[in-house]
């Protein structure tokens, strides 16, 4: 129509018809504009539509599972990958845990190919999001960590502390209580003017994590503050949350009293949100603090009560394990052994999934507890043992068998890590041979191109380019002169690993070089071993060199260490 109309005023030689087509054509183009403005806005008001059902109908799943089906289906028909995985992302919240992951890894492959930071942030946010929810919280922060990096410079500022909030969750469910309140802080600054319930649940948050520093007068100020502000805000169910979080407060002040008044009072609503998680560390708190107050029959209703849910929500946390401890001493004080037996294997079983979900933590647990279990039980055992000869020697045989598995363990143990130790060794001295022959490759890569990556990748390695900190698929395609799909090909096919792995490995030779040519670094911290290889943070330096070499590197160092000495020797 706009060529139509040019052609009309460049031919008619009349000027007065001319300043007539040209305000006619003004006014189409302008309608054409506003059709086009207003055919975008419909749209977007269409998916905003989609989304205020879909928090509306948020607890009729049938329902709120069509809404989500029909974004999808629209957002596909629009090509529009931004609520694709804003789709994703609402099917996702919908389904059951198991099946979370699936569409986190949609939403994640949708923003890869769009090749945009913000939804590729988004995207590993609801992967770690569906780590957390599966309990496995050292691979949700790493999901975490990987959605800062590329939101870091995002204008969302939203989205950013929204990671910044989960990352903070998760640090403090592993125990980083420090770097939680830092991270908590940095929220609670940002949401006081941007979302209530955001805010309140950063507060709530923070007072949980000084609550575990041993900073009572913190907690307290968060948790009266908070309280206040969720009346004001009219979202009393908050009001209980900062109640039960003082309760606890209460609790490690050995104000027993006080604190089962507020836990009675708070669990209802706790009951009532579904929230298993905080209810049955609440039933661990009245456990433990009537047993303080020497009330066992009333302690062990609520242990019975804090096994129950932990074996119907799988959530197994290293402090719900002194809660079996108790039992097995109540069952054990009362005469009932067929119940104290039955409490011991729940307690292996207990040990066997909390060491699952939280490695970092039961380490230390394990150490403090184990062998004070294990002597009380010997103690037990001597004191009935002119009672019940027969069945003692069978209990003391069972204890026999349990320490000399510990030993025949610890030998093989050692054994074990010798022969790892050798092994890395004898790698970090053997020079790598890669298969490095274009011609017989089925990559759909030109074979002089793929030449071409080799040759930059091989002097990537030589110069150590890996260790730079922050190194990302996309720096590393820079670094290669090509794009991230060919990048990814390559290193599939001529390392043999997903370019992440690839990545971390490498840091890890490195780290492992330095510790075994320059003793030196044997003093550093796994803090400081991280800085020096390039890694974004502690944990998944250890993870990645203990997924490379099977040892974690305080063992790797002690190892080197032992061998030198016997060397010496």
């Amino acid at each position: 129509m706009t060529i139509f109309f040019l052609q009309l005023i460049l031919i008619i030689p009349n000027l007065t018809f001319m300043c007539y087509l040209r305000k006619i054509y003004y006014a189409c183009l302008l309608c054409m504009t506003f059709w086009q403005v207003s055919a975008y806005q419909g749209s977007e008001n269409e998916y905003g539509n989609l989304e205020s059902q879909l928090m509306r109908y948020k607890k009729d799943t049938a329902k709120s599972w069509k809404i989500a089906e029909e974004w999808l289906k629209k957002a596909k028909k629009d090509n529009n990958p931004m609520q694709m995985v804003q789709a994703f992302k609402a099917k996702m919240h919908l389904s059951e845990y198991k099946f979370r992951k699936i569409y986190a890894d949609s939403m994640l492959q949708l923003a890869l190919d769009a090749n945009n930071n913000e939804l590729i942030g988004n995207a590993y946010l609801s992967i770690g999001a569906s780590h957390y929810g599966d309990k496995n919280f050292s691979l949700a922060l790493e999901n975490y960590i990987l959605a800062n990096n590329y939101l870091v410079h995002s204008q969302d500022e939203y989205l950013i502390h929204k990671v910044k909030y989960s990352m903070a969750l998760t640090k403090h469910m592993l125990g980083y209580h420090h770097e939680a309140v830092a991270l908590l802080s940095d929220c609670i600054l940002f949401f006081k003017e941007e979302n209530d319930m955001a805010y309140l649940k950063s507060m709530h948050a923070i007072s949980l994590a000084y609550i575990q520093l041993n900073r009572s007068d913190l907690a307290a100020y968060y948790n009266k503050m908070g309280e206040k502000l969720a009346k004001e805000y009219e979202i009393p169910y908050m009001q209980y949350y900062f109640q039960n979080a003082e309760g606890i407060n209460l609790f490690f002040q050995k104000k027993y009293q006080e604190a089962i008044a507020l836990f009675e009072k708070t669990l209802g609503v706790l009951q009532k949100e579904n929230d298993f998680a905080n209810t049955i560390a609440t039933y661990n708190y009245l456990g433990r603090s009537n047993w303080e107050l020497h009330n066992p029959t009333k302690a062990l209703h609520w242990y019975l009560k804090m096994n129950e849910g932990i074996v119907k929500n799988n959530y197994y946390r290293p402090e719900f394990r002194d809660g079996y401890e108790k039992i097995i001493e109540y069952y054990q004080n009362t005469g009932k052994i067929s119940e104290q037996l039955f409490y011991v294997n729940l307690l292996l079983e207990f040990d066997k999934k909390s060491n699952l979900q939280f490695k970092d933590l039961t380490q230390k647990v394990h150490q403090e507890y184990d062998t004070k279990t294990l002597l009380a039980k010997k103690e037990s055992l001597q004191q009935s043992l002119k009672q019940k000869n027969t069945s003692n020697h069978i209990l003391m045989g069972v204890i026999g068998l349990i320490v000399l598995s510990a030993i025949i363990w610890r030998i093989k143990n050692k054994l074990q890590k010798s022969k790892k130790v050798k092994r890395i060794l004898e790698i970090a001295n053997k020079p790598k041979e890669w298969h490095t022959n274009p011609e017989e490759s089925n990559i759909p890569i030109n074979p002089e191109l793929q030449k071409s990556i080799l040759k930059n990748l091989e002097k990537f390695e030589q110069h150590k380019k890996y260790i730079e900190k922050d190194m990302t698929l996309s720096k590393l395609a820079n670094l290669l002169h090509t794009n991230t799909k060919y990048v990814s090909l390559i290193i599939a096919h001529y390392r043999g690993k997903k370019t992440i792995n690839y990545i971390n490995d490498l840091k890890v030779d490195h780290v492992v070089d330095l510790l075994v040519h320059h003793h030196k670094f044997r003093n550093y911290t796994n803090q400081a071993l991280a800085e020096e290889a390039g890694f974004g943070s502690t944990q998944i330096f250890t993870k990645s060199f203990k997924s490379k070499t099977g040892l974690s590197p305080t063992s790797f160092i002690n190892e080197l260490n032992k061998s030198a000495k016997n060397a010496t020797s």
